[in-house]
């Protein structure tokens, strides 16, 4: 079956308390599957997924035109030294802007393609040396504003101001609010049993956000639009009914101009949170790991017990070797006493040229 590349472009309102995951944003469809469309209809999606033959798949959500950075390759300190020959330049200056490239996590979607079709992390360094991509962001540099490279060997910060640089970190920002527990029938902060102080951890953005989905060719277009209207009108993740995790849709749009559907390559790499199946790929090239505890939400909220067991998956940026044009990943299911529950751990894949 075939799929079309769709993008869920969202303006941020308010702060968010919840990251935008894959298998996070899947679940806030399902429960709004399961309110608009009752339970039957529900249970006949779900078991499409466990079939290995999902409506849709959905990415993370990433600050729109920005995408990890895939490490395909790497750069070992021979080519290190054979470029410090070969430029003239100095090695200690090379050094540094390698450690630039190593704390690079997320690039530009043009680059990102290109590295995804076959550009090698050696010539990029390589161009970046050249004075042809900049160093904070790995764009190609216009040929009529080359900017001075030994600039950024002496200041970094004077670089970023001199050329007016935006950086992915001036777009998002985690901040840690400190809250205090107020006892609503004595209206005074609960000490009794300690602290009533709590932190909440919140991002704000100064930036529009992408969801990529991939969108099974025979699925209802007009469904999936007003399961993504009810996320926007009852907002996203925790404290959402207070206010956070609130933002108004942009578009949702057929983007076949993003990536190529077509492009197959003998790895993938992959958008989403992810657990693989055996026989998923042939091996990995570079890897992202998180550990997850996630919460039951929708119906199931008002329990005693909210949290499911945490697990450990794969997160976007990885890439592996392997077909790209095949359904990866699986629903993850024992996680919580209650076995209707289950997280969707089948990510939204690229192929990738290694």
């Amino acid at each position: 079956m075939k799929y079309t590349v769709y993008e869920w472009k969202i303006n941020p309102k308010s702060s968010f308390l919840t990251k935008l995951h894959s298998d996070t944003i899947w679940g806030h469809i399902m429960w709004a599957i399961r309110y608009l469309d009752g339970e039957n209809y529900l249970k006949s999606i779900l078991n499409e997924f466990k079939n290995y033959n999902p409506p849709f798949i959905v990415s993370n959500g990433f600050l729109s035109n920005y995408l990890p950075f895939i490490k395909t390759s790497y750069i070992n300190n021979a080519d290190n030294n054979k470029l410090a020959k070969d430029s003239k330049a100095v090695k200690i200056k090379l050094t540094k802007l390698l450690k630039q490239i190593e704390d690079i996590e997320y690039i530009n979607i043009d680059v990102f393609n290109e590295i995804r079709e076959g550009k090698k992390l050696k010539t990029i360094y390589k161009e970046l040396v050249q004075n042809i991509r900049c160093p904070i962001t790995m764009e190609k540099i216009e040929p009529n504003f080359k900017r001075k490279l030994e600039l950024f060997f002496k200041s970094k910060k004077e670089y970023i101001k001199k050329y007016n640089i935006k950086q992915y970190s001036d777009l998002i920002k985690t901040v840690n609010v400190i809250k205090n527990r107020i006892n609503r029938i004595t209206n005074s902060s609960e000490q009794e049993y300690g602290s009533g102080v709590f932190n909440n951890i919140e991002t704000f953005y100064n930036s529009t956000l992408s969801i990529y989905i991939k969108v099974r060719d025979d699925f209802d277009i007009d469904k999936l639009k007003k399961y993504l209207d009810y996320i926007q009108l009852t907002g996203f993740g925790k404290k959402a009914s207070s206010g956070k995790g609130h933002f108004e849709t942009v578009y949702f749009k057929e983007r076949k101009d993003l990536f190529e559907n077509n492009f197959g390559g003998n790895g993938f790499v992959i958008l989403s949170n992810y657990i693989p199946k055996n026989g998923d790929f042939e091996g990995v090239i570079s890897s992202n790991i998180i550990t997850k505890r996630a919460k039951v939400s929708g119906l199931y909220s008002n329990r005693e017990n909210v949290f499911k067991k945490p697990f450990v998956c794969y997160s976007p940026g990885s890439v592996f070797r392997g077909k790209a044009d095949e359904i990866k990943g699986r629903m993850l299911s024992g996680l919580y006493y209650d076995d209707n529950v289950v997280q969707c751990m089948i990510p939204f894949t690229l192929g990738v040229k290694l």
